[in-house]
């Protein structure tokens, strides 16, 4: 119970009843909300969830509608946009959505507020469940105010609830977010709440009665899901509709939102105040500070009768920037904390707050302290002078007394060089003198010490003056209270590992997470919660609970892609036909380069190409089904067609090599002038330019499979090959029949009747045979005798005929001219 809060509660329920007897309407939560989108209720003036337009107005309104009914605006789920200050006055309640974000935002890019206009005292604010983007709170002489599980995010001012003078205000469940674009390089700017009275000669007033429990102040998005394990059922509810926003796109924000200087700030003026299971996180453990400057998770100024119980602190300074700080304090009580690798600071400055009449002005004092079971978690050196509780007498007096410093706990302490470890520094200078203070039972685990944490700067003579119990100093009530408040303890803040698995397939749990431990302890035990999900084909939310040493649990939830089993394809004929292609080498170049580029006319991947690709791939590929993989066969098959091995090449040369063997035979002396030149004529190919025998010898002299490769025959076919062949065999074979003997053209005139017969019968002949086989060549060769030739050649009106090119000779006649 807080000192005197019994006697303010009295006080505070009279007034409620005065105000009720004069017929002011006192809005409780069990009034019905009226929803703010009910067109047959509020007509035109419904506010419209997710519209583009400028609802500030219609918000005005509604407030002030239900404020005089007695009643609260109930706000759906969706955005709703705001481009001035809403004004706050008595009984305005706004509550947002529970099963979606409710979100007010700024739509101007300048600072906007939910703030009152006078000096005058208002009574029964509530602002709850609302997401607050880019919008602030500020009211003044505000009672029984009460901001819950709401989420403000894209700060644009300093302090994101400013409180002044207000009594009775709960502040619970709510987060705090500040990134890297919504901050400054200053102290000043980059806080969270503030709460505090006034101190001058025409108001002197506390703010008072002032509940800040279960709050989130700084995040990163990753670890949510370890936060949440560490916070009580309102601050978790929280933090799952912020997931559920984000997962939705509902809020969209950058991992580190921890980017605050100050939690709860109080400059003067503040008493009667729990700070309790609250998580405090900084920016001091990530990679960039990005210019920020710590200044405390909570700094009071001048308060009295604050008690700070069951919060965690992480991300704060190891020194004079972090922990918690006071600027004198009377009636301080911290117990059961989490501080990890952050401390304690007390000054004795003078300070506003701890008057009773303005005119007294500022005191220095720290009085009645109670630090008790919390534990320092200590992971590295901050370069900085102070570390752990550190008393500074600063610019105040001696005014320090009555301090108890009972089962504290520094862990981890070798982390810090040996030669930068203190003790308790809470007498330098002064500080706590041990006649008024109480220390015991305080513990180190660096092995320094016997395992005590002492004074530094008290001496043994300076133990025995110390009382012989604390509860001569202090009353025991808030440690009977506090003492069993667990303390949340995390070390590392695990974060989910997005993974795809194949459905039915076994995956280990410490692969689903990462960050679960560091040096410092030991690897968590991990279990799947909920393994039946695996077995759902989509995308699956695998929870994973994570077990440590001392017992504390953490559970993560993980996003899986369940995707479906490859149907396993019978790849077994297309096997058989891929393999019976062979090596490539073992075809000639033409026929694999066609093979291979076959396929269909709207794929890029010939047959060849998509079987090779299938085949690695194996029986679970999914990119085919069976019925394409048998089309697929059947298609290769037909595309080996094409392909020629290069030992099944036999091309027929023995023609080709028996009439080049006559050419090398041939004495031109033993023809005449023209029909020898007509020969030659007719030799020379008219497509090349070169003689028909050079290019049949080359041809010849090249092997079957010689011919069919690029770099040498340069024929695509056999069959190309073959016709070239015997082109330029008949070539030759019909440019020799052109050769006319010197001999026969003496007896050319002996009867030039029997000449014009002959000669009329071999054209006849001629006409009839036909060279278009090599086969037929042949047996009209064979059938010619060489008197026949001659005869034919020695006629003198045949002479003429043979010096043209494409003369045609008999048969017989052309086998005479051979011999």
């Amino acid at each position: 119970m807080k000192r005197g809060k019994h006697m303010k509660k009295t006080i505070l329920i009279l007034l409620f009843g005065l105000l009720t007897v004069v017929g002011l309407p006192m809005v409780t939560e069990a009034a019905e909300p009226v929803d703010a989108t009910d067109a047959t209720i509020f007509g035109a003036q419904a506010m419209v969830p997710n519209s583009t337009e400028d609802q500030t107005e219609k918000l005005q309104t509604l407030l002030s509608q239900t404020a005089k009914e007695g009643r609260a605006l109930f706000l759906p789920q969706g955005s709703y946009a705001l481009s001035k200050d809403i004004t706050i006055s008595s009984n305005y309640q706004l509550i947002g959505d529970t099963t979606g974000a409710t979100i007010l935002h700024n739509a101007t890019g300048t600072p906007i507020q939910l703030k009152d206009t006078t000096y005058g005292t208002k009574t029964n604010v509530r602002l709850q469940n609302i997401a607050f983007d880019g919008i602030n709170v500020t009211l003044k002489l505000t009672n029984q105010l009460t901001l819950a599980n709401n989420i403000f995010y894209n700060p644009l001012k300093g302090f994101v609830v400013n409180l002044n003078a207000d009594i009775g205000v709960k502040i619970s469940g709510n987060i705090f977010m500040r990134d890297t674009a919504h901050m400054q390089p200053k102290i000043d700017f980059n806080r969270a709440i503030y709460i505090g009275g006034y101190s001058t000669p025409s108001r002197f007033q506390y703010m008072s009665d002032v509940d800040i429990v279960d709050n989130l102040f700084g995040l990163k998005v990753t670890e949510l899901d370890a936060i949440k394990s560490t916070s009580r059922s309102d601050l978790a509810a929280t933090i799952t509709r912020l997931q559920t926003a984000i997962e939705a796109g509902a809020i969209s924000v950058p991992n580190e939102q921890n980017y605050l200087s100050t939690g709860v700030n109080s400059f003067n003026m503040l008493k009667d105040v729990t700070v309790q299971h609250n998580f405090f996180y900084s920016p001091y453990d990530n990679e960039n500070l990005n210019g920020l400057v710590g200044d405390h998770a909570i700094y009071f100024r001048g308060a009295q009768n604050i008690t700070v119980v069951g919060n965690h602190l992480r991300g704060l300074q190891n020194g004079p920037a972090g922990g918690f700080k006071f600027k004198s304090g009377r009636n301080i009580t911290i117990m059961n904390n989490y501080l990890r690798n952050t401390g304690l600071i007390m000054y004795g400055t003078p300070e506003i707050g701890l008057a009773e009449t303005q005119a007294e002005g500022a005191i220095s004092e720290l009085s009645n302290w109670l630090v008790a079971n919390n534990i320092f978690d200590w992971k590295y050196w901050d370069n900085q002078y102070a570390i752990g509780m550190e008393y500074n007498r600063h610019t105040g007096n001696n005014n320090v007394f009555n301090g108890v410093f009972i089962n504290n706990q520094f862990v981890n302490y070798h982390n810090i060089p040996q030669n930068r470890r203190r003790e308790l520094l809470i007498a330098s200078g002064g500080g706590f003198r041990p006649e008024t203070s109480f220390v015991k039972d305080n513990t180190r685990d660096d092995g320094l010490k016997n395992g005590q944490l002492l004074v530094e700067n008290w001496t043994e003579a300076d133990y025995r003056l110390m009382p012989a119990t604390w509860e001569s100093l202090i009353s025991p009530t808030l440690y009977e209270q506090y003492k069993n408040t667990p303390i949340p303890v995390r070390n590392i803040l695990a974060t989910p590992v997005a993974t795809t698995i194949v459905q039915g397939q076994s995956i280990d749990p410490q692969q689903l997470v990462a960050n679960t431990n560091d040096a410092d302890e030991a690897v968590p035990a991990a279990k799947i919660v909920n393994p039946e999900v695996l077995n759902e084909i989509g995308q699956q939310k695998v929870t994973v609970q994570l077990t440590y040493e001392t017992g504390s649990l953490v559970t993560v939830n993980v996003p899986v892609t369940v995707e479906a089993p490859a149907k396993k394809l019978d790849l077994s004929q297309l096997q058989t036909v891929y393999a019976s292609i062979g090596e490539a080498n073992q075809y000639t170049v033409y026929s694999w380069q066609l093979f291979t580029a076959i396929g269909p006319k709207t794929i890029v991947p010939s047959y060849y190409q998509q079987a090779t690709q299938l085949l690695a791939e194996g029986q679970e590929s999914q990119d085919k089904t069976q019925e394409q993989v048998d089309q697929l066969t059947s298609n290769l098959q037909s595309a080996m067609k094409v392909l020629v091995k290069k030992a099944d090449i036999t091309l027929e040369r023995t023609e080709a090599e028996n009439e080049l063997a006559s050419v090398h035979k041939l004495d031109e002396s033993v023809y005449t002038k023209d029909s020898w030149q007509a020969m030659q004529e007719a030799l020379i190919d008219t497509t090349t330019g070169e003689g028909s025998s050079k290019q049949l010898q080359q041809l010849l002299a090249w092997s079957d499979e010689e011919l069919l490769e690029p770099t040498l025959g340069g024929f695509k076919t056999p069959a190309d090959a073959q016709k070239r062949i015997n082109q330029l065999t008949q070539t030759i074979k019909t440019a020799l029949l052109l050769l006319v003997e010197k001999s026969t053209e003496t007896t050319s005139n002996t009867s030039e009747s029997s000449t014009s017969s002959t000669t009329s019968e071999s054209s006849s002949t001629s006409e009839s045979s036909t060279p278009s086989t090599t086969s037929e060549t042949s047996n009209t060769s064979e059938s010619s005798t060489p008197s026949t030739t001659v005869r034919a050649v020695v006629q003198a009106k045949a002479a003429p005929q043979a010096r043209q090119v494409k003369a045609v000779v008999p048969a017989k006649a052309a086998r005479q001219a051979r011999q």
